[in-house]
C-alpha cells in the first residue's frame, strides 16, 4: 500500500519559483510600479526617492483605471460615456509617501489649475454681463474657455502618478522616479 507521500491522486505541490508574479502587494516591472488593491508602499518619496519622516506627506489615495476606448463614446453621447465609465472602471487604493518639496510642487500645480479654471469661468460671466459688442463678447468667451480647458488639463497632470493598465487584479502605475523603482528591487512588498 502506497504512503501519503506517494499518493498518485494527490494534487501537485505549487512551487513559488514558477510563479511569474512575486509574492506581496507591489513590485517593479520595467518602468511600472505594479500594485494590488490596498498596497502600502515604503516611507520613501515616489518622485525624489528621499526617505520621508516627520513632516512628510503620507496618504491613502484611490486611483481609477478605465480602458482608453471609453472616451470615444463621447462621440455617441456624454451620458453614455459616463454610464459605461462607471460600470467598467477598476479602482485601487494605494498608501504612499511624498517629501515636503515634492508635495509643495504638486500643490502649486493644483493651485495654478484651480486659478485658471475659476478665472476663466468668472471671465465668461463677466463678459456676458458687461460686454455690449458681440464681436468682443465672442473673443472674450473664447479666451476664457481656453483658460478653463488649460486649467483642467493642468489639474489632470498635476499628480504624475497614474494608472496605465489593469491586468488580473494588478494595476500598472507610471510616474515613479527610476531611483524609487530601483530601490524596490531589494524590498518587494
Amino acid at each position: 500500500m502506497p504512503s501519503e507521500a506517494e499518493n498518485p491522486y494527490a494534487p501537485p505541490d505549487l512551487v513559488d519559483e514558477l510563479s511569474p508574479v512575486p509574492a506581496g502587494d507591489y513590485w517593479r516591472q520595467g518602468e511600472f510600479l505594479v500594485v494590488r488593491d490596498g498596497a502600502v508602499l515604503p516611507d520613501v518619496c515616489l518622485l525624489s526617492n528621499e526617505p520621508t519622516g516627520v513632516g512628510s506627506w503620507r496618504k491613502r489615495k484611490r486611483f481609477i483605471w478605465v480602458p482608453q476606448w471609453i472616451y470615444l463614446l463621447i462621440l455617441v453621447h456624454v451620458f453614455v460615456m459616463l454610464l459605461v465609465h462607471v460600470f467598467v472602471q477598476k479602482k485601487v487604493r494605494l498608501t504612499y509617501s511624498m517629501s515636503r518639496r515634492t508635495r509643495r510642487r504638486i500643490l502649486g500645480r493644483q493651485l495654478g489649475a484651480t486659478t485658471l479654471v475659476l478665472t476663466g469661468v468668472a471671465g465668461i460671466f463677466a463678459a456676458l454681463m458687461n460686454v455690449p459688442d458681440p464681436d468682443l463678447l465672442v473673443a472674450a468667451a473664447v479666451v476664457c474657455s481656453v483658460m478653463v480647458v488649460a486649467g483642467l488639463l493642468v489639474a489632470m497632470r498635476a499628480n504624475p502618478l497614474r494608472v496605465k493598465r489593469h491586468e488580473n487584479g494588478w494595476f500598472y502605475l507610471k510616474g515613479c522616479s527610476p531611483e524609487f523603482l530601483d530601490g524596490l528591487d531589494g524590498r518587494l512588498g
